[in-house]
This record gives C-alpha cells, structure tokens and sequence, in this order.
C-alpha cells in the first residue's frame, strides 16, 4: 500500500500548534481506506507479546508462555507488575516491534515512517533539523492494561519526538486508554483520547501515561506507536 498524509492536512497551522507546547493531535491522518486498513492489520495479523518491566528488567511473554507457567509463578509475576504499578512503576500492554522486513501492511507502514518524505514533514512540524529514522512497535491493550507514568527521553536510542497513531475503530473516553499529560510535579494536565485515525505527537520531555483500559472495553486499544529518532 501506498501510506500517505491526508492531504487536506494544514501542515503550517500543524506546526504552529505544536510549538506553543511541543506537543499536537492530528485529526484525520490517513486516507480513511489506509486508515481502515492499517487498524485491520493491527487487529487480525499481528502476533503480540505481553511487555512489562519487573525489577528493573524489561520482559516479553506471550499467551501461551503465560498459559504454560506453574500457577504460583505465573501469580508471582502478574502480582508482582501490580505492586510495582501500585508504586508508580511499570506497565502492561501487548506489542510487537515493526522491522523493516515486516510482511505486508506493517512493512508498508515502516517504509513511510522512515522515509525521507514523512521525515521531513515530521521535522517542519516539530521544527527539528532532522530525523535520521524511526522505531516503530504496534500495540494493544486489553482490559485492564496500563502504562503508568513517566517520560520517553531515552538518549542512547536518540529519540526525540514519540508518536501514536491510533486505530481503533470506535474508542469511547469512559474505556480509559487515554494519553494522559502531566506537570513535571505529576499533577495531571489535559489527557487525549485516542481517537480513530488520529496522531499523538509529542516531545520525549513530556510526563505522560496510558491511563488502565476499563474492564467493559468492547475492543482493545489498538494503535501503532514509537519514536522519530535524531
């Protein structure tokens, strides 16, 4: 498939509210048909791992991994991700990292996330100099997951400008999933649902989290997610 813009999209006015506080939400990003697409291939083609972080060591495992654990030991993680989270710390969600050899539309979508046209127009929005490239995961997040506070500010990966496309089809603010901004304090600031179609765009600086997807979700929260990278 051949990813572009919404053309209709407004690039200068973009960029201007995006410098006001190094963050923007675009509406209407893709072709509806690109769109549609892409959310399908999130929903139906990709094979997640669950992520999280306990003691300070990321981990992946999946369902059958999780399915095939003793019982006290599969207790023994899940219980022990919650208390981190019950401190501030950690998160769970389902991803999948995007390469460039990905097959089909996730290989499609990597290719124009990396390429020099989207990079620049990123680079006019954001007014960076230059992107050299972009890592690219997808996500899901079922009832119950979370990503709890903190910043994406990782310098040996030179990130610089995290990005969520989100594509669920019909997401409603009371299922939770929400992009929530905060004061460096941790005081709350505005929080962004994530909307069909639309583009989270924001400094790595920002304090932000994924607020817990609510139990009566009808559907996950689906999205592709990542960093433009100095």
């Amino acid at each position: 498939m051949n990813i572009h813009l919404n053309p209709d999209l407004d690039i200068d006015k973009i960029s201007q509210n995006y410098s006001s506080e190094l963050r923007v939400r675009i509406n209407h990003l893709l072709p509806v048909d690109q769109a549609q697409a892409l959310s399908q291939c999130l929903a139906e083609q990709v094979n997640y791992k669950h992520a999280f972080v306990l003691d300070n060591n990321y981990g992946e495992v999946s369902d059958e991994q999780l399915d095939n654990l003793p019982e006290k030991d599969r207790d023994q993680l899940l219980n022990g991700i919650l208390a981190q989270a019950a401190q501030g710390v950690g998160f769970w969600y389902e991803r999948h990292a995007i390469k460039a050899e990905a097959p089909g539309l996730a290989g499609d979508l990597f290719q124009w996330l990396n390429s020099e046209a989207l990079l620049n127009v990123i680079a006019q929005i954001t007014g960076e100099t230059a992107y050299s490239s972009s890592m690219i995961q997808a996500t899901r997040y079922q009832p119950g997951d979370f990503l709890t506070r903190h910043k994406d500010d990782i310098t040996e990966q030179k990130r610089q400008t995290a990005f969520v496309i989100n594509l669920s089809p019909s997401w409603h603010p009371d299922c939770g999933g929400l992009l929530q901004f905060y004061e460096m304090d941790g005081t709350p600031r505005d929080t962004w649902s994530p909307d069909f179609n639309s583009l989270s765009l924001f400094d790595v600086s920002h304090v932000h989290s994924v607020t817990c997807v609510s139990p009566f979700a009808p559907e996950p929260r689906l999205a592709f997610s990542g960093w433009f990278q100095l």
